[in-house]
């Protein structure tokens, strides 16, 4: 199963109740393709299931540390209340 497949895959089981499976094989989905947008918005939706915006945040970061220009990140983040970086000088 494709990357994306299993953590749109994890994003429902979290949906349904079984959070923790669906985080377990979220990150699994993101360590198999890193650099995959897709994976890391269904890891923050879980973590906000789990009523974790820390952990959301964080996963939203590290998604733009990888892929830093990705406009599903970048949007969920500025939903997430936390401000851009300051621009370089």
């Amino acid at each position: 199963m494709p990357s994306s497949g299993l953590a749109s895959y994890a994003l429902s089981l979290g949906h349904s109740g079984e959070l923790r499976r669906g985080l377990d094989l979220g990150k699994k989905a993101q360590h198999a393709d890193p650099r995959n947008p897709h994976i890391y918005w269904c890891l923050a939706q879980l973590h906000l299931i789990a009523g974790s915006r820390s952990d959301a945040v964080e996963t939203v970061e590290r998604s733009l540390r990888a892929v830093p220009d990705n406009f599903l990140m970048l949007r969920m983040r500025t939903q997430l209340g936390v401000p851009p970086p300051p621009p370089l000088p």
